[in-house]
């Protein structure tokens, strides 16, 4: 005899939504993890944000401490957000991020060239970020204790990277925010200048990793925390 009732679908490598239901692949407004995707212009505002906190990191603001929670809404971005938007996103925050970095350039040169300068400088340097970027989108769906390693460990390369060459520049790196507060610096005695920057990067990702709609349930979210209360 001939079963009438239809197909059973498999739906074990379909993602789970957080209410239970299972997503259809073919959604494209949710990422792997089921977790639905941030508009363009939120993408884009939030990088742009972290930019802005970064400046307020260095001199002449000094608020080294915001450097603890300033990459939160590019994270929160780049695993969020659409590829393409993620990375024009990013590229801009380093643009502002290094242009306010660096505005003191403009002295060096007679009327617009001061700020051309800044301008095509802020745009090679701002590349690392995107770099940055990309392989932090590559780990996430792996997890977040994969996410939280990728996102200090390619912070720090890109540091190291951006400081080679004709173009090199050492400046803003984010270890070196942290030099009003001497319970920080000391850290650099055993980790360097690079190992400050891994454990502000991982604190930040940790945070994200934490925060609902981030993708990560149960033991990976509590981990994420544990990441974060270590580092604080």
């Amino acid at each position: 005899m001939v079963s009438t009732n239809p197909p059973i679908r498999d739906t074990s490598s379909v993602p789970i939504i957080a209410d239970g239901s299972a997503m259809d692949k073919t959604d494209s407004r949710r990422d792997r993890a089921g977790c639905r995707r941030l508009p363009a212009g939120i993408v884009i505002l939030l990088c742009l944000l972290s930019g802005g906190l970064l400046i307020l990191c260095f001199p002449p603001y000094c608020q080294g401490w915001l450097a603890w929670v300033a990459l939160v809404p590019w994270l929160r971005a780049v695993i969020r957000g659409r590829r393409v938007w993620t990375l024009l996103g990013t590229w801009l925050s380093g643009l502002v991020f290094f242009a306010g970095l660096m505005s003191w350039l403009r002295l060096f040169g007679p009327g617009v060239w001061g700020y051309f300068l800044i301008l095509v400088l802020s745009a090679v340097e701002s590349l690392a970020f995107a770099a940055a970027a990309l392989a932090i989108r590559l780990a996430h769906p792996r997890g977040a204790w994969a996410m939280i390693i990728a996102a200090g460990c390619a912070w720090v390369t890109f540091e190291w990277a951006r400081s080679l060459g004709a173009f090199g520049l050492s400046w803003g790196m984010l270890g070196l925010s942290q030099a009003p507060y001497p319970c920080v610096v000391r850290w650099a005695s055993w980790f360097g200048v690079p190992g400050i920057s891994f454990a502000i990067v991982v604190f930040n990702a940790a945070i994200v990793a934490a925060l609902p709609g981030a993708g990560y349930r149960g033991r990976n979210r509590l981990r994420a925390v544990v990441i974060a209360a270590v580092l604080l």
